[in-house]
């Protein structure tokens, strides 16, 4: 696995798009972003909680918010060479899931990546995470160090 290949396209696709995310919540502060990890998709999903938001924190695609990085749709080619790669790695060793979490831990810990998410207007409580979809009480990657 070149993690240094990965951390890069990860890092310049999720400053991309949180400077687009930045201007579509101006004024709407956030509670919580996260970065939900489907290696066996090939997909990531970005979520945002508002403050205003009235749902269960926990169950993350009930989010009104759910999945606004829109990969899947086309929305977000910045991401795909990391995504398509991110597969391929995993479906040559399954057991990789845990080692690219902490990947992603670790591309949201970057300075560039953390001065990008410092653009949101953020609650007090804010929170940034990254969890494995299948541990429902998974460690959080992105406060990992």
């Amino acid at each position: 696995m070149n993690g240094s290949k990965l951390h890069d396209q990860l890092e310049h696709a999720l400053i991309a798009k949180a400077r687009e995310l930045a201007v579509r919540f101006k004024g709407k502060p956030m509670c919580r972003f996260d970065i939900s990890v489907f290696p066996w998709h090939g997909t990531l999903a970005l979520s945002v909680l508002l403050a205003e938001d009235t749902c269960d924190e926990r169950d993350i695609a009930a989010w009104p918010h759910y999945n606004v990085s829109q990969f899947s749709e086309g929305k977000w080619p910045e991401a795909a060479d990391f995504c398509s790669e991110m597969q391929r790695l995993w479906h040559g060793d399954r057991q990789l899931t845990t080692s690219l979490l902490a990947l992603v831990g670790e591309v949201v810990r970057a300075q560039s990546v953390r001065s990008a998410f410092g653009s949101f207007d953020r609650a007090e409580d804010f929170v940034l995470t990254v969890l494995d979809p299948d541990d429902e009480h998974s460690l959080n990657y992105a406060s990992q160090t």
